[in-house]
């Protein structure tokens, strides 16, 4: 008590030495730092004697920015006590040789390293800490990295430490979820997608678009509900997702998120915590989804094209798949997806968002194992033909939003898919010489694969479906464009 008394008075209230940090770090901080960060203010809300500066070395600018609040040139509003790290020379000079003096002082110290009573210490809190943050940083963009006294000690954690945040008093970890599944003649893989859902199961419903292989049934036997679609009304997948979102809300009221799912998917033990807990913290972020990979990307060419689609960087993304966890209420208020849309209700979804002000994120986190048992061409040409489908009916719903997508996928397909090969026939009547500008395809093979790094597969192969590809999506824009003319519906377009 007596020690703790002449740190107060030697340091301010709250002053907390390196010898008693161990097992008492304070969660807020670590949250404020990045909160800040994520809002580019150059005011960051440091506390010179918290645990998080003791144990992390910043960037250039964040450096100079703590530097600059030790020696006195800037205020920081959010901490009142006496940086432990000052030299006890009282006030900061007021310029000249003697502030030089004083500046270079201060730097002496920030850089100088911990005692060696200490370094076991401050190894403990950098692993917590890493814990806590190494997922949040990469989304928020905050250049932090761990000071290690040797590089064999550097803890290399990639993914958010569910357990850690539950520790700190978060309670996103148990908010309600339910689970929506969709699916249609799944079969085995839509029983291998309910069990993965494990105590998950309890709150979830499948719904079921007219499937003929008996998945309702053995559905049925996994989850609470089954809800069967209306074979009179054309069924999409935006519908379904609507459908089981309703039957949620009826059921379970008091839900606070919605995890959405095909029934081709696996999900990860650990998402639904991860995800609800990152809502919880993010009260501007609406839905969320991680790392969706392919189950066997190496059983076709196609499935390692899927797995390579599916791959992003982590942060706010503009638009998402059809894996997310998204907050109910927000759901409730836009009134579910577009049910219209055969394909691309998930990206429409997220315009509407994003024009309100709402953000979209991915996280660094295993979410799903997609299993697209693409094994034909055929099967990828017809994919491929509802990309361009919805491409072009996503895009004309929001032609004049500013939050519109696709443009640069339409254009793309619109030039290397129409464009280009009807002028260069068109011109070979008149000029036989004009075939020649086929010869560009090739060498956008080549610029696509030069640009692919070694390690993405077989880049040459990418590159080349990558060009082939534009013309299936070119064929189902021109469909999307005829159905509108002759005013047709357009039906699902089913690859498997």
């Amino acid at each position: 008590m007596a020690e703790q008394l002449a740190q107060d008075a030697r340091h301010g209230p709250g002053h907390r030495g390196p010898q008693d940090m161990a097992g008492s770090l304070r969660f807020p901080d670590i949250v404020g730092i990045l909160q800040h960060a994520a809002k580019g203010t150059n005011r960051v809300p440091f506390d010179p004697v918290s645990p998080c500066l003791q144990c992390y070395d910043f960037t250039p600018n964040e450096r100079m920015a703590r530097r600059r609040i030790l020696v006195g040139e800037i205020r920081d509003p959010h901490s009142t006590s006496v940086p432990s790290c000052l030299p006890a020379a009282g006030t900061p000079p007021a310029s000249g040789i003697a502030k030089r003096a004083w500046r270079a002082q201060c730097d002496k110290e920030l850089k100088a390293p911990a005692p060696a009573s200490t370094k076991e210490v401050n190894l403990q809190q950098r692993t917590e800490i890493l814990q806590i943050t190494s997922g949040f940083t990469q989304v928020v963009g905050l250049g932090l990295r761990p000071i290690t006294t040797a590089k064999k000690q550097r803890p290399r954690i990639r993914t958010m430490d569910t357990d850690i945040l539950s520790q700190r008093g978060y309670g996103g970890l148990g908010a309600d979820v339910c689970v929506v599944v969709i699916g249609r003649n799944e079969g085995q893989r839509l029983i291998d997608c309910l069990h993965s859902l494990k105590s998950h199961r309890e709150r979830t419903i499948y719904v079921d678009s007219g499937s003929s292989d008996g998945s309702a049934e053995a559905a049925a036997k996994l989850c609470a509900q089954v809800v069967p679609l209306d074979m009179t009304i054309p069924f999409t997948a935006a519908r379904a997702r609507n459908a089981g979102f309703d039957a949620v809300m009826r059921r379970w009221p008091d839900t606070a998120f919605i995890q959405f799912l095909d029934g081709d998917c696996e999900l990860d033990a650990k998402w639904i915590a991860t995800a609800a807990t990152f809502l919880v913290m993010r009260k501007d972020v609406a839905l969320v989804f991680g790392r969706r990979r392919e189950r066997h990307p190496d059983r076709t060419v196609f499935n390692a094209i899927c797995d390579r689609e599916w791959d992003g960087p982590p942060g706010e993304v503009p638009a998402c798949g059809g894996d997310i966890l998204i907050r109910a209420s927000v759901l409730k208020d836009f009134g579910g997806y577009t049910c219209g849309l055969i394909a691309g209700e998930e990206p429409e979804l997220c315009i509407r968002l994003r024009e309100r002000g709402w953000k979209i994120w991915r996280l660094p986190s295993e979410m799903t194992r997609h299993d697209a048992d693409i094994s034909r061409l055929s099967q990828w040409w017809r994919r491929s033909v509802r990309c361009g489908h919805a491409y072009a009916q996503v895009f004309h719903l929001h032609r004049a939003s500013p939050s519109r997508i696709w443009t640069r996928n339409l254009r793309r397909a619109v030039f290397w898919g129409g464009l280009l090969p009807f002028a260069a026939l068109a011109c070979t009547a008149f000029y036989p010489a004009a075939f020649a500008l086929l010869l560009v395809y090739p060498l956008q093979i080549l610029r696509l694969a030069l640009r692919k790094t070694p390690k993405s597969g077989n880049r040459w192969i990418f590159a080349a479906f990558d060009v082939l590809g534009k013309f299936p999506e070119m064929q189902g824009i021109a469909q999307f464009h005829l159905n509108r003319l002759i005013n047709r519906q357009q039906r699902i377009i089913e690859y498997k």
